[in-house]
C-alpha cells in the first residue's frame, strides 16, 4: 500500500505515477504550484475527482498566467511545473 501525504493538488507528477519522491525536483514543482496560486489566486490544477486531478497533473494541463504578467514569469512557472 502506497501512502501519500499533503494536499493532492500539490503532489508532484512522479509521486502520482509511483516513481517515488525525488526531493529537489518534487519540491520545485510544489513551489511552482504555490507560486502560481499566489499569482492567480487559485491552484494550477483543479479537478472534481482524483482521477481527473491525476490526469491534469501528469499531463501538465493548467491555464497560463494572465497576460498582465511578464513572459519571464510565465517561463519561470512553466519550468517549475515540468
Amino acid at each position: 500500500m502506497t501512502e501519500q501525504c499533503g494536499t493532492p493538488a500539490y503532489i508532484a507528477p512522479e509521486i502520482f505515477e509511483n516513481k517515488g519522491y525525488t526531493g529537489y525536483a518534487s519540491d520545485i514543482w510544489s513551489a511552482g504550484c504555490v507560486l502560481y496560486e499566489v499569482i492567480m489566486l487559485r491552484p494550477p490544477f483543479q479537478a472534481s475527482d482524483m482521477d481527473q486531478l491525476f490526469r491534469k497533473i501528469t499531463r501538465g494541463a493548467y491555464q497560463s498566467l494572465s497576460s498582465q504578467y511578464s513572459s519571464d514569469l510565465n517561463t519561470v512557472i512553466k519550468v517549475m511545473l515540468q
